[in-house]
C-alpha cells in the first residue's frame, strides 16, 4: 500500500535542516520563509483527534527505543515499509514520518503544552525527516563564524550548550542546536541550518552577566529546575563547513587547548550520528560519503578543556582559534 500524497499544499512556509516545510499554523522554532527557494516541500499536518497513532504502534518493527534512568521508556521509533516511521514520546505526542519523507503527522497527547510537542518535532522527527530526504544529520550544536559553520560535538557534560550560547554572546551566528544537517553541493560540505531554537542550561543562566540571557533570545518556555526554550535568531541560508570541534572536559592542560587531528578515527565520525533509526542502504552509502568528506574536506580538533575552564573562557577560545583559522582559509 503506497502512503496517500501530502495534502498542505498551502500554508505557513519554511525551513529547517535543508527541507522546506509548509504547515497549517506557524510552529515553534520554524521562522517563515519570505521567498522560499522552491523544491518540494515536505508537509506537517497536526491530528488531534487520534491520540493513540495508528496501527504501525502494532506491527510495525521498534527500530530504536531510549529509557531514562529509572527505567522508563521516552522515546519509541517503531518502522513499516509501506506506511514509514512512527516516533513516540509519553506524554509529549506521536508523530508519523512517511518512508519520503514529504508528510509528517503530529498527534499531540492529550493535556500536552504546545512547545512541548512541537520541540519535539524539531528535535526528533524534523532531523529524521532530513535524513529520509538525503541529508546526513550529527549530534552537533554549530555557530556562523566568518562565513563558514563551525561545528561542535561533545559527550553530554562536555559544556557544548554552554559553549555555543557564550560564542553567541561573543558575536558568532547561531546556526542550529544540537543536530547538524550536512550534504555534498558540487563536491563541497555545505550545513544547513537547523529550528531556531536552543536549549538554555540553568546553571549558566547564573554564570552570565545581568541581561546577556535576554541578548540571547526569547524565553518560550521553563521546563523542570534546569533549563528554559529559548526561540533565538537564526543564520537564514546554508554554509560551507569550515571546521569541526570535538569537546572534551577533564582532561590535565593548563587551559583550553586544540589538537588536529589530521586522520580522524571513523568511528568518532559514524559515531556522531544523530538518527540511527534509518538503515537502508541509501542512507549508509550518504553517511559514508560524508564522513568522508569531513575527513577529507574539514579541520577537525579536539578541544581539551580542564574543569576549571569556564564555558565563557572556552567559547573565547574557541571563537579566537576558528577565527583565525577561517580568515587565513579566505584570503
Amino acid at each position: 500500500m503506497t502512503p496517500e500524497a501530502p495534502t498542505a499544499a498551502r500554508g505557513v512556509r519554511s525551513n529547517a535542516f535543508g527541507i522546506e516545510l509548509v504547515s497549517e499554523t506557524e510552529l515553534i522554532g520554524l521562522p517563515r520563509t519570505p521567498n522560499p527557494p522552491g523544491g518540494v516541500a515536505t508537509a506537517i499536518e497536526v491530528d488531534e483527534s487520534n491520540p493513540l497513532g495508528d496501527d504501525l504502534a502494532a506491527e510495525g518493527e521498534e527500530v530504536r527505543f531510549v529509557h531514562d534512568l529509572e527505567g522508563r521508556k521516552t522515546l519509541s521509533v517503531r518502522f513499516r515499509e509501506d506506511r514509514g516511521y512512527l516516533l513516540t514520546l509519553p506524554g509529549i505526542g506521536s508523530y508519523r514520518v512517511r518512508p519520503d519523507g514529504l508528510a509528517v503527522t503530529c498527534i499531540p497527547a492529550p493535556g500536552a503544552p504546545a512547545w512541548k510537542w512541537q520541540r519535539a518535532l524539531v528535535n526528533q522527527v524534523l532531523p529524521l525527516t532530513a535524513t529520509l530526504r538525503g541529508f546526513e544529520v550529527l549530534h552537533a550544536g554549530a555557530v556562523a563564524i566568518e562565513g563558514h559553520a563551525v561545528a561542535l560535538v561533545g559527550h553530554p557534560g562536555a559544556g557544548k550548550s554552554s559553549t555555543t550560547l557564550n560564542l553567541l554572546l561573543g558575536g558568532a551566528g547561531f546556526f542550529t542546536d544540537d543536530a547538524l544537517a550536512l550534504k555534498q553541493v558540487d563536491g563541497r560540505l555545505m550545513g544547513y541550518p537547523g529550528a531556531a531554537v536552543s536549549n538554555f542550561p540553568r546553571t549558566e543562566r547564573e554564570l552570565m552577566e545581568p541581561g546577556a540571557p535576554e541578548r540571547l533570545g526569547v524565553t518560550i518556555a521553563d521546563e523542570e529546575e534546569y533549563r528554559s526554550l529559548l526561540a533565538v535568531e537564526r543564520e537564514p541560508a546554508p554554509l560551507p563547513l569550515g571546521a569541526m570541534y570535538f569537546l572534551r572536559r577533564g582532561r590535565d592542560v593548563a587551559g583550553a587547548t586544540f589538537e588536529p587531528l589530521e586522520d580522524p578515527d571513523p568511528t568518532m565520525l559514524l559515531g556522531s550520528t544523530y538518527v540511527l533509526s534509518v538503515r537502508s542502504p541509501e542512507r549508509l552509502a550518504n553517511q559514508l560519503g560524508v564522513c568522508a568528506a569531513i575527513a577529507n574536506q574539514t579541520p577537525v580538533f579536539d578541544l581539551l578543556i580542564p574543569n576549571s575552564v569556564t564555558a565563557r573562557e572556552s567559547a573565547g577560545a574557541l571563537m579566537a582559534h576558528a577565527t583565525s583559522m577561517l580568515a587565513q582559509k579566505r584570503s
